[in-house]
């Protein structure tokens, strides 16, 4: 299905495709976006109750590995008791058909969408000990250029509308909102000739830097025997790297930007703790009216890490607050870095952890 439209869009065989995926933090413009944790839409083929029970489990499956991270998690045994009941924690669910593909290619197919209770979700990821990514989580801005036979295509422009799609797809699976650059001037000028950006680190990190992201993957796919494709994934004072290879293009394609999202819910995803996480106090400056405290108290508490917050004091702008959090004080800080909401300050404020409210 997806190799289909993979072939619309690079009809060449020699064909080289140079993919830079930028994974923003959800501090930069393209980045906080909802994402949608506990629904999924799967494949429906009939409306017999046995059919019916089995999409909901499929549709929990995908659900379980948006929540913890784990992609290979849907295909050990281990899930299948925990989605045995799937069918009971379905709040709303909808029959609907989709097209799948573009132009010519393109199909009809019947779907099942369904939505889960939050918290029947939650309790059962913690009751099986497994790890929790929150809903705060990099979105993915990705560049790609592809050399077709001496013509340079991006992604974003007239034509490469299927790898927007697979790459799109892929994120949207694990619970990750996936945006285009814009391909201005600007963008074109600081990133340079596409040909260098997998020898090129330090320029695309300067490059990246109008879109504030959280981490960056490079990547460039080869035509070999097989799909060769080399991939760095630069995180803040880190990078990881690895290959992969295939003779199915899209596959390889979207392989590359299903390890990178590993990676992250590996960086980012918390344990369950043995004991309970930690119970701190925050002091949060730049509180000048009740629209920042509104604000301060409405980010602090969407937070899954943080399970309650209680008003300590308001004075002079500044906000003493007590949190106790389902993570340690690491985790914390680790989401205040992600978010376009509160930024850390050096020091402390009376052995309070110190925090800023953003304009």
């Amino acid at each position: 299905m997806i190799s289909a439209v993979s072939r619309t869009s690079l009809p060449s065989v020699r064909v080289l495709v140079m993919l830079s995926v930028f994974i923003a933090s959800v501090s930069g413009p393209a980045s906080r976006a909802e994402v949608a944790l506990y629904e999924a839409e799967v494949r429906w083929s009939d409306q017999d109750a046995a059919d019916r029970a089995d999409a909901f489990r499929q549709a929990l499956r995908q659900v379980l590995v948006k929540v913890t991270g784990l992609r290979r998690f849907a295909d050990t045994a281990r899930i299948e008791t925990l989605v045995e009941n799937a069918q009971g924690l379905v709040q709303q669910y909808q029959l609907r058909t989709v097209t799948v593909g573009h132009g010519e290619t393109s199909v009809q197919e019947p779907r099942l969408w369904a939505r889960f209770d939050e918290g029947a979700v939650d309790r059962l990821v913690r009751e099986a000990g497994l790890p929790e990514w929150g809903r705060t989580r990099p979105s993915v801005l990705a560049w790609i250029a592809a050399d077709n036979d001496g013509t340079l295509l991006m992604v974003g422009s007239e034509g490469t509308e299927g790898l927007a799609e697979i790459l799109r797809r892929g994120a949207a699976s694990r619970g990750v909102s996936l945006a285009l650059p814009l391909l201005d001037l600007e963008d074109r000028a600081l990133a340079g000739s596409p040909e260098l950006w997998v020898e090129a680190d330090e320029r695309i990190r300067a490059a990246s830097e109008r879109y504030q992201p959280g981490s960056i993957l490079i990547g460039r796919i080869d035509r070999g025997v097989l799909w060769e494709a080399r991939w760095s994934l630069l995180l803040p004072g880190a990078a990881q790297r690895w290959k992969t290879e295939g003779d199915v293009f899209d596959l390889v394609l979207d392989d590359g930007v299903q390890e990178a999202i590993d990676a992250l819910a590996a960086h980012y995803a918390s344990d369950v703790p043995e004991t309970e996480g930690a119970a701190i106090v925050v002091s949060v400056s730049g509180v000048h009216d009740f629209m920042g405290y509104a604000r301060t108290m409405r980010y602090l508490e969407s937070l899954d890490e943080v399970e309650s917050v209680d008003v300590l004091a308001v004075v002079s702008g500044r906000l003493r607050l007590g949190l106790k959090l389902r993570t340690d004080v690491a985790g914390l800080r680790g989401l205040v870095a992600l978010g376009a909401t509160l930024i850390e300050d050096a020091g402390d404020v009376d052995g309070a952890l110190a925090l800023r409210l953003l304009p």
